[in-house]
């Protein structure tokens, strides 16, 4: 699993910043179903946090069904999630139509377009590095 980053002076939860993160992982394909989570000991050692944030945060991810828990075999992604990932992939798919169409009645050609998206999503705002 990709190392998740807390921010403790953000005004968001913890356990929050730990569901967004994962969700985001198994959006963008990092984590696939039947991936292994740490086990909440382990995530709360490693990000240094009460294991009861990290308890939360999986509770969340559950009513979500990003991931299952198995008792002692500890937490993974859910295949439900795949379902998830297919269906966010299918509303950017729209989006990117709706705008494109829009833009292009502006005047921009495709390329424009692209080269635009991909300008902004170099950004390191965009990445999470800022």
């Amino acid at each position: 699993m990709a190392r998740l980053r807390i921010d403790t002076r953000s005004a968001t939860p913890l356990y929050e910043q730990i569901v967004e993160q994962v969700r985001q992982s198994v959006v963008e394909g990092r984590l696939r179903p039947g991936d292994r989570l740490p086990s909440i000991r382990e995530l709360a050692l490693e990000l240094k946090v009460n294991r009861n944030t990290v308890a939360h945060a999986y509770e969340q991810l559950r009513n979500l069904r990003l991931i299952e828990t198995g008792g002692p075999k500890g937490a993974f992604v859910a295949e439900s999630a795949a379902a998830d990932r297919g269906e966010r992939a299918h509303r950017l798919e729209q989006r990117i139509q709706t705008l494109g169409e829009e833009l292009t009645r502006l005047g921009f050609s495709p390329q424009e377009i692209a080269e635009a998206v991909e300008q902004w999503a170099n950004q390191p705002s965009q990445r999470g590095d800022a």
